[in-house]
This record gives structure tokens, sequence and C-alpha cells, in this order.
């Protein structure tokens, strides 16, 4: 068969536009009906109104470092969290806007405490073996009422050496809580809102104190010591009375002695709903573990 110039020339265009054809759909498209290109998109999109949403606030390392009322900390272990300052009201605050109510040069320049109340109680750890609970819970419903620790005779006062009472003389350990909100209070204790669940319910809660170094030393002053530079190597430097409320909350285990707070009301140490329902306490504190 005779194959005519104009026959030829048909014939090239058609393969060439075929060529053309396969070349096109091999090549990455832009249009969203491709799945593999709209996954990416949505990644890329994703990724850029994350760093859009997170470019007013700060990325800190330690808790003295929060400029504003809202930042993000990067725990040592890498985990992030939201952190938000507020009073004892839940209202929030900005740092430099909330000054702790202290007349003590020595707030926040030394580790050592500073209160009077109960003071040998609350910096000496018990000599005693220590009893496991799995949660908050487990350790609240063996503990007696208020009702019953505000009424006892003789009386557990605010003395400076006002002795344990026999319903204090536990050690225990808690082996799973979250950590709600922390502040440092004007003795230089640490005030650690713990509880079980999510979300938050006081009645499963607790408040743990992460205590200044005893002054005169006693013998409890090694292990407060430990676990203090335990906390501050976690969240840095903390100096002021308003709290850190964390979201999501961090999952720890913690260890002390138990011990009743005569000197504030159930319902009043924490900020906003981070309020534990007793006035019980893990008081002072011996270990911490961060999960």
């Amino acid at each position: 068969m005779t194959v005519n110039s104009k026959q030829t020339n048909k014939l090239i265009l058609c393969v060439m536009f075929s060529m053309m054809l396969v070349n096109c759909q091999n090549t990455p498209s832009n249009n969203s009906n491709n799945p593999i290109d709209s996954t990416a998109g949505a990644s890329s999109r994703m990724k850029t109104d994350s760093q859009a949403e997170a470019a007013p606030l700060d990325t800190i390392t330690s808790l003295a470092d929060q400029k504003d009322t809202v930042a993000y900390f990067r725990a040592p272990d890498g985990k992030v969290y939201k952190v938000e300052l507020a009073d004892e009201n839940g209202n929030l605050v900005k740092p430099q806007s909330y000054v702790e109510k202290t007349t003590d040069s020595l707030y926040c320049i030394t580790d050592l405490f500073l209160g009077t109340e109960r003071k040998n109680a609350k910096s000496t750890f018990l000599i005693k073996t220590i009893k496991f609970y799995n949660t908050v819970n487990a350790l609240k419903v063996t503990l007696a009422a208020d009702s019953i620790m505000r009424n006892l005779n003789p009386a557990i006062t605010t003395a400076i050496n006002s002795p344990r009472v026999i319903q204090e003389k536990r050690n225990v350990n808690i082996k799973t809580a979250f950590i709600y909100a922390i502040s440092r209070e004007n003795d230089n204790d640490f005030h650690l809102i713990i509880g079980d669940t999510l979300p938050y319910n006081a009645a499963k809660s607790l408040n743990v104190e992460l205590a200044g170094i005893p002054n005169p030393a006693n013998t409890s002053k090694d292990t407060l010591t430990k676990v203090r530079t335990k906390v501050e190597a976690y969240f840095g430097e903390k100096c002021s009375g308003a709290y850190s409320v964390f979201t999501p909350p961090i999952k720890i285990s913690v260890s002390g002695s138990l011990f009743y707070d005569i000197g504030h009301p159930p319902g009043l140490v924490g900020t906003g709903i981070y309020k534990p329902s007793s006035s019980w306490e893990i008081h002072p504190m011996s270990d911490i573990v961060f999960k």
C-alpha cells in the first residue's frame, strides 16, 4: 500500500498526540481528585495552619520563661503541653501582673522552707514502709473524713511543732495520677493538683506538696532535696504563685507522707475547678516519676 505525504503527516501527528496523552496521565497533578496529591496537600495545609496557630505563643522549656497568659511547654521527654497561667479563682493572668503576696526576701531566691505552720511535720518524711495504691481515689477512700479530722481531740493545730496524728502516719505511693496544675507558694512549697480522671473530678483529686528544704536541716533533708531537684529539672524554675494549668494533664507516679492541712478548709486549695474536695494531702512528696 502506498502512503502519501498527507497520510504520513497525519500518522505522525496521531503518534505524537498518543505519546503526549500517556505522559499526561502519568504525571502528578494538582487536581484534588488525585488521592495522593490530595493527601499531600492536606498534610501541607495542616502543617501550615498549625504553625500559624502556634506562632503567637511561646514554646518554652522552663515555666519561668512564660511571657504571656498561654504558652506551650516542652518537657524534657519531648512531650508538649499547653500551659495557661491562672489565679486561685481560675482567672487567666499574665506573669508580670501576678506577684506572690510575700514579704520574705528569700522567696524564690532559696529553696528553703519559709513557713511556720506545722513546719516540722511538713518537712519530715516518715520512716515507714510505703503502701501502694493504683489511683488517687483508691487512696482517698481509705482516709478519714474531713469532719473527723477537724474535730479530733486533741485537735490538730497550726503550731510549728504540731505533730502528725495517727491518721497521718502513713507513707503512700500512687501508681498512676495526672498533674493538672502547679504553683509555688510563698513558703517555697509547690502545690501539685493531681487527679485520676479525664475530665477532672474534685472528689478524685488531691494536693501534693513539694516541700521547701528544711531549715535547720533534719533527717529528711537529702530525700527532699533530691525530689525537689527532680521536679525543678522537669519544669525548670517557677517563681510565681499563679498556677500553671496543663492541657493535657501530665502523667506521673508519686510517693510521700500523708498530711492533713488543718490551715485550709476543703475545696480552697487550687485554681478554678481544679480544687480537691478534701484537705488531705501528700506532704512532703518523697519521689515522683514522670511517665
